[in-house]
């Protein structure tokens, strides 16, 4: 029978707050019962009247109780966006990262090593199209694959750039440290040729504090954008609270904001204070169909003329001089 007490051992402040509402979290995850904590009860019960105010928690019976871990990284990252001061408006979330890896030693075997180790583990299941076991490190769920590993950043976790470029290099640069860590834990080097070979398989990127993305949001109003092919690159919502307009697309995502929307948004505001008109997007449509139809009009006249071939003998076809 699992243990319901947790210990919430650190030096500041701010994450003992944070760390107990953490040991909450998994008490209720493991056990579905609040922790047994040796401190103050009027202690516990703030932390847990916090908890139950954003919806991470709630009581469903005598003792018993329920929870919402993705409510509750989403109740972290609005406290530590509190806290930060100048960050970029581009947030970078949502990776997942693909790493070849080379012909390494008994990778065939790296279950044996687990079950020797004693690492935590557990394979793929059954309806996957694919085989591998997870591992987690830091929260980081890992992947392992026979010529590949698959890391998938954890939710909640973001990181603040002026672009999406510079968002990526953060990610990229925080993957890294998890793989060394990986290497040092499975005694392995995952690298090719002395290099790690990292591909993004998804990312996401969002605007935050976005105008648009706040219009759409005060009407309740939810837009997906699709390609041609049917594959979604652009969302509008409002799951963090932040205004975000975010480009999604596992390839393209990047580019798309970087040289898609941001450039679109600031031709639009620099319209705006340069001339002190509005520009949205359905006047842009109607500038677009009165355009339109003046070219149909104009097409119109100009094929109801009719013009002579020869005007007093002189060819319309041919010059007479050309000199």
């Amino acid at each position: 029978m699992k243990s319901n007490v947790f210990l919430c051992k650190t030096t500041s402040k701010t994450g003992y707050s944070k760390n107990l509402k953490l040991c909450i979290i998994k008490s209720i995850e493991e056990n579905g019962r609040l922790p047994n904590i040796n401190i103050k009860p009027s202690t516990l019960q703030y932390h847990i009247n916090k908890l139950v105010s954003v919806g991470a928690i709630w009581k469903i019976g005598y003792g018993t109780w329920a929870c919402d871990r993705d409510k509750f990284d989403q109740f972290l990252f609005k406290k530590e966006l509190q806290k930060q001061r100048n960050v970029g408006n581009i947030r970078g979330h949502g990776f997942h990262w693909k790493i070849n890896i080379p012909k390494i030693p008994k990778w065939n075997k790296r279950e044996e090593y687990f079950k020797k180790n004693n690492i935590k583990y557990i394979r793929s299941s059954e309806k996957a199209t694919w085989e591998g076991q997870r591992i987690i490190i830091n929260n980081y769920k890992c992947w392992l694959h026979n010529e590949s590993i698959v890391i998938y950043t954890p939710k909640g976790k973001s990181f603040f750039e002026n672009t999406a470029y510079d968002a990526y290099l953060l990610g990229l640069n925080d993957v890294q440290v998890i793989l060394r860590r990986l290497e040092r834990l499975l005694k392995a080097n995952v690298k090719i040729e002395g290099k790690y070979h990292i591909r993004a398989c998804k990312q996401h990127y969002g605007k935050i504090k976005d105008a648009v993305a706040s219009y759409y949001n005060n009407k309740k109003e939810k837009i997906r954008c699709f390609n041609k092919k049917g594959e979604e690159w652009l969302v509008i919502d409002d799951s963090f609270d932040l205004d975000e307009t975010e480009t999604l697309h596992p390839i393209s995502a990047r580019n798309d904001m970087d040289n898609g929307i941001v450039p679109f948004l600031n031709d639009l505001k620099e319209h705006l204070d340069n001339t002190g008109e509005c520009l949205t997007m359905s006047g842009l449509l109607n500038i677009c169909n009165q355009q339109q139809k003046q070219i149909h009009l104009l097409t119109a006249e100009l094929e109801s003329v009719k013009f002579p071939q020869e005007i007093k003998g002189l060819s319309i076809d041919r010059p007479d001089y050309v000199g």
